[in-house]
């Protein structure tokens, strides 16, 4: 939907000074959803019937929100709703989902050819977007796993192909020229973050207090990688200088020099958060998604 600027009252009386611009008009058809005209750009946004039935009343919080009440076909409340216009950047992408499954995606990456891809949950929960908008299910073959494969939770890109790492014991590999998937044994459970190098092997999470230095051309472990304190790793991230480093809990940050094999851990916050997402900075800063704690912008330099 697109974003409508200058809000300035509402239909049923006067325009009203709160809100900068020319203002805009709305009207509502019971057959055919909600109008939007933007009078200082001649817009027009549409909201259709199936989201809102029967219309009774719109009213606009501000230049970004409004609130409609609606009824049923057959007269009952259907309570109070929103509606938050966003910028134009960004895209809504319908997510396939089976009729019991619930929508959840857990995973998202981009492959070489800008393609997007989407982990979720179900029989068959990986998503290909493809760049013309379109999207498709692959289907992936059964696999024996000592317990339910259960959800993707990484989805790490390579040149040739999309490893993509199941909550359990499944670890694949989709191959983008044959369209066909190829299944590694996995030297641990739990396969949420997942990192690749330049030599095209990669460090996955090992025990509660080892990371896992993989070569899926010999097909096992090359390294194991200690740490303290032992934690599950929510993820793992190689920053431009080659230094790996992991988000663990309890606030704490883990860095490893594989030109020189030293490591650290660094306890960022007295109370004890988990580091769930890293992010490289511009300036050889990293951010971090802290769960309950917000975000942190950390200098290893300082």
């Amino acid at each position: 939907m697109k974003k409508i600027r200058g809000f300035s009252g509402n239909s049923a009386g006067p325009f009203q000074n709160e809100f900068t611009g020319e203002g805009f008009l709305f009207w509502a058809s019971r057959n055919d959803g909600i109008y939007f005209f933007d009078r200082k750009s001649s817009g027009i946004s549409h909201i259709d019937s199936d989201n809102t039935l029967l219309v009774k009343s719109i009213y606009c919080w501000n230049n970004e929100m409004f609130w409609f009440s609606n009824t049923s076909e057959s007269g009952a409340s259907m309570g109070l709703k929103s509606v938050i216009f966003t910028p134009d950047y960004f895209k809504h992408y319908p997510v396939l989902s089976n009729k019991d499954d619930i929508a959840q995606i857990y995973a998202i990456a981009k492959d070489p050819e800008g393609r997007l891809w989407a982990g979720g949950r179900g029989k068959n929960p990986v998503i290909l977007i493809n760049k013309d908008s379109s999207t498709e299910k692959l289907i992936i073959p059964e696999y024996e796993t000592r317990s339910n494969r259960s959800t993707v939770r990484s989805l790490t890109p390579s040149d040739d192909g999309m490893w993509i790492g199941f909550f359990m014991d499944l670890l694949l590999f989709y191959n983008y020229n044959t369209g066909k998937f190829e299944r590694h044994v996995a030297p641990t459970g739990g396969l949420r973050a997942i990192v690749n190098d330049t030599r095209g092997r990669f460090y996955l999470h090992g025990n509660m207090n080892d990371i896992l230095y993989y070569d899926p051309e010999i097909r096992d472990v090359r390294k194991r990688i200690p740490y303290k304190p032992a934690s599950p790793i929510y993820k793992l991230i190689i920053d431009r200088n080659g230094t790996l480093w992991a988000g663990l809990n309890k606030s704490a940050i883990f860095s490893y020099g594989p030109a020189t094999e030293r490591s650290e851990t660094v306890y960022l916050l007295q109370n004890e958060y988990n580091i769930e997402d890293i992010c490289l900075g511009d300036n050889g800063d990293i951010w971090l998604a802290m769960l309950g704690g917000g975000v942190c912008n950390y200098n290893p330099s300082t």
